[in-house]
């Protein structure tokens, strides 16, 4: 095997490290450098290119995006920058878009192409002296493989040798770690050993040009035609209709601000901007149609010429209103991916416009307007990936709510964990209209029971983070949940959303003084380690578990709203002596009479009473009240 194959084996080694069974973090960042450095050396003529450069730190920049701010946003864009950077490093004069399909290709077929070069390497002349080193390469590694099954089975015969060997540790190879490792050299592969489609790579090199006058008329100017006529007359008419349009704009974003009666912001803004980026889109479609060949030469061209200019200036002051309205309505009803992405949307407009200018002035093909407006969507796509927009968001919105019940926080809680210690703080922390002072059932509520959700699984989370994984987004999130945990700011959690609750992942937040659970978990005992709990509510509840909690005095509510099978341990109850109200399924009058007399219980909520019961509580006089249905039936 040669130097290059030895190191592409190396490099899906390092891949399989990195990836196996890894979330994202520092892997991606540390995958582009390698794929850099493999592109380097495999065409080290690379390095003496400034576009391979540019092409380089683009992918980089989206790697460092995924340590930096871990969104899936800039996982995406470090994904398709690898591609499109493998594509630009062995064929720099194709167009991204053109790069981007043939490395899909690369990699999809790689091992297609794999077996095909492998093939083609055995037919060619060898040496007896490379014959002699492929032989001992390959002899090399099947001792390793044999040595490695070995040692595995005298560990398992000989438990001194085990105990000796302890420390070596090669539980990490496994059969899926090697497919994967297998997996990643042909992504590799496909990387390094970039294959593209003759006929489709001249195709794209042959429209990305300037278009000259193939006509041998140099004496006297082109004639006006049909295409000519239409073109004057149509950019002269869309000229007048848009300086109708900008002055009507200009005087209602420097006026009044009133819309039509029956229009509100938010129609105009979402309304206006798509069919906005529309028109500008079948109108650069026309341009291209128009200055696709003679036209560009004709006498009326340079007037032409100039309509187009005016059109472009003045779409531009559309698409600048079209912000500014924008920046109205996320200032009326907070800031939105959908209202991030009207601004995209109109940014990339602007770089339309421009290189639809450079291409009108140039003299360019219409495909040159195509592969530069795909080069700008990629320089946007790597800028935005380095921004943690769920953050922002966050920020942005609990900065400017004007009160906590106006804060849109279901949408708040559905974001990812950039914003976690943000929003706990804000529904925990002591505030006038916080949380816990809005109302009592508050925490009952979907956004509430969904932010439980995720503080759960973030603690979950956290224990099954490695190196791989790591990213700086994480670990300031860690630090501040840490923070909160250790201040005692989670006083509450919600968890019937989730089934499968252990309580020892709850240790940490040992201040709870309330809590939600679905069913009892398998290991219900740590509920003692919860003394600040003074509400404990379950969907369903066993009577064995009872002497689980009567090490939580300061217990005052306890629900039970499925099921519920205590009437054996009712005993139990006299250990909590600060029991006050309590809400069960239903209950027996020989369990009624066990409670009576109680120290502290006032009222029994019940979901279900029958009539004899009924007249059962008439005719006790029990120590607390009997609720039916939220009514008291009885003292």
């Amino acid at each position: 095997m040669k130097r290059n194959d030895w190191l592409l084996i190396a490099s899906a080694i390092i891949f399989s490290v990195l990836f196996y069974k890894q979330a994202t973090g520092v892997n991606y960042l540390l995958f582009t450098g390698l794929v850099t450095g493999l592109i380097a050396y495999f065409n080290s003529d690379n390095i003496k290119k400034r576009q391979w450069w540019y092409y380089a730190a683009i992918t980089n920049l989206c790697g460092f995006a995924v340590f930096y701010c871990n969104s899936n946003l800039s996982v995406f864009a470090t994904i398709l920058s690898l591609f499109i950077f493998s594509g630009k490093s062995f064929n720099y004069k194709n167009s991204i878009i053109i790069n981007l399909f043939f490395s899909i290709g690369s990699v999809a077929a790689s091992i297609v192409f794999a077996i095909i070069d492998y093939v083609n390497l055995r037919k060619q002349h060898v040496t007896s002296e490379k014959k002699k080193n492929r032989k001992i390469y390959f002899g090399v590694t099947i001792a390793l493989v044999i040595a490695i099954v070995f040692f595995a089975l005298y560990q398992q015969a000989n438990p001194l040798f085990k105990d000796f060997t302890k420390n070596i540790d090669l539980s990490w190879i496994s059969i899926g770690w090697c497919l994967f490792a297998i997996w990643g050299f042909l992504v590799l592969y496909g990387l390094i050993y970039y294959k593209d489609i003759k006929i489709f790579s001249d195709w794209d090199i042959k429209f990305n040009r300037t278009l000259v006058n193939n006509s041998h008329e140099t004496t006297e100017p082109k004639e006006i035609n049909n295409n000519t006529v239409i073109a004057l007359s149509l950019f002269g008419l869309l000229n007048l209709m848009l300086v109708l349009v900008n002055a009507l704009d200009l005087k209602n974003l420097l006026g009044t601000h009133e819309l039509p009666k029956g229009i509100y912001l938010s129609d105009f803004v979402h309304s206006a901007v798509w069919s906005l980026v529309f028109s500008i889109l079948i109108a650069v479609g026309l341009i291209m149609w128009f200055f696709k060949g003679d036209l560009n030469f004709n006498k009326q061209s340079k007037i032409l010429k100039y309509l187009v200019y005016f059109w472009i200036i003045q779409n531009a002051i559309m698409v600048i209103s079209a912000m500014v309205r924008n920046l109205w309505y996320v200032s009326e009803y907070q800031l939105t991916y959908l209202r991030i992405g009207v601004y995209v949307f109109l940014a990339l407009s602007l770089v339309g416009l421009v290189i639809t200018f450079l291409k009108v002035n140039k003299t360019k093909s219409a495909w040159y307007l195509v592969r530069q407006n795909f080069e700008a969507w990629l320089l946007i796509l790597g800028l935005c990936s380095i921004v943690n927009w769920d953050k922002l968001i966050s920020d942005y919105n609990i900065s400017n709510a004007k009160s906590f019940k106006a804060l849109d926080k279901v949408y708040l809680v559905n974001l990812s964990n950039a914003n976690l210690p943000d929003l706990t703080e804000l529904f925990f922390k002591e505030k006038k209209d916080s949380l816990l002072n809005a109302t009592t059932d508050f925490q009952k509520q979907y956004e509430f029971k969904n932010l439980s959700t995720r503080i759960y699984n973030f603690i979950l989370e956290e224990k099954t983070e490695t190196w791989q994984s790591f990213n700086l987004r994480d670990k300031i999130i860690i630090e501040r949940m840490e923070q909160q945990f250790n201040d005692g700011l989670i006083t509450n959690l919600a968890l019937d959303y989730n089934w499968n609750v252990e309580l020892k992942n709850l240790i940490r937040l040992k201040t709870l003084r309330a809590l939600t659970l679905g069913n009892p978990t398998t290991d219900f005992e740590y509920i003692a380690f919860f003394k600040d709990l003074e509400e404990l509510t379950m969907g369903n509840f066993t009577g064995a578990r009872l002497k689980n909690i009567i090490f939580n005095t300061k217990l005052k509510k306890l629900t039970v709203l499925n099921y519920f099978d205590g009437e054996k341990d009712f005993n139990y109850f006299k250990f909590l002596n600060n029991l006050e109200h309590m809400e069960l399924p239903s209950i027996t009058n020989e369990d009624l009479l066990k409670l009576n007399g109680h120290p502290s219980l006032q009222t029994l909520q019940l979901i279900s009473v029958f009539e004899e019961q009924r007249e059962f509580i008439k005719n006790n006089r029990l120590s607390f009240k009997v609720i039916e249905g939220g009514v008291y039936a009885s003292r």
